[in-house]
């Protein structure tokens, strides 16, 4: 169930990520996206379901080979509006080391094990605080880092309604990095499992300066922008306004 984050004090149980988005996607049929660490587009995706029936555009990216041949096949159907993409995001551009578990090594464990891959080595190797003997299973890749900064200019993105992070320990310096006066996102989803606390306090004070209002669930946080014209109207349906 989600709570709302207010002052950093965790309110009662209230409703869930899935029906807030479910509620959003059936006022916003259309919108541009942005999705940072799609794996193969599919699977435990939160917003497969949405942009697949509605006119969303956006962008897919996906640093991991086996993963993004997976993702480009899965997202054809889509191509004309929906644009698959081979890159990590970062604060730097530059060529760095993306870590992995190959998936031909992953049959023995649960099948979300083939999603978790990243620019830093410890939180692969955290791994095997579940599965031992994991970490000597890990391998790398060279992968092109950009910018958010420079995503945008190069795709001339200059209007965002959603933005969904999912970079494995990586997602609170991307939304540090962003300048919320040059874009606006109406709804952001990210993943907070991996954020150290100190981290994960600084990128919620960030994000309510920059005006969101942030939701906590589970591993994910939402965060729903103050100025959604419709924002009034999502949460009041589920008694958080």
């Amino acid at each position: 169930m989600l709570s709302r984050i207010k002052n950093g004090i965790w309110l009662p149980d209230l409703a869930s990520i899935d029906s807030i988005l479910t509620h959003y996607f059936q006022i916003r049929r259309s919108g541009y996206f942005i999705q940072i660490g799609s794996n193969d587009g599919i699977h435990n995706d939160p917003l497969f379901t949405f942009i697949s029936r509605n006119d969303w555009h956006g962008i897919m990216i996906e640093p991991f080979s086996e993963a993004f041949a997976s993702l480009k096949k899965n997202m054809e159907p889509y191509s004309s509006r929906i644009k698959t993409i081979k890159f990590a995001i970062g604060n730097e551009n530059s060529v760095q080391d993306f870590y992995f578990i190959p998936w031909d090594r992953t049959d023995q464990f649960p099948k979300w094990v083939r999603q978790v891959g990243s620019l830093d080595v410890t939180m692969i190797r955290r791994l095997k605080e579940k599965f031992p003997g994991i970490d000597d299973l890990i391998q790398k890749e060279k992968v092109n880092v950009i910018t958010f900064n420079q995503l945008l200019s190069k795709y001339e993105i200059s209007k965002l309604e959603l933005l969904h992070l999912d970079a494995e320990g990586y997602d609170g310096q991307i939304l540090l990095s962003i300048d919320f006066k040059q874009i606006h996102p109406e709804i952001i989803l990210f993943e907070h499992v991996h954020l150290l606390t100190n981290e994960y306090k600084k990128v919620l004070r960030f994000l309510r300066r920059s005006g969101y209002e942030c939701f906590y669930w589970n591993m994910d946080t939402l965060a729903i922008s103050l100025n959604l014209d419709i924002r009034k109207n999502i949460l009041t349906d589920f008694k958080l306004f």
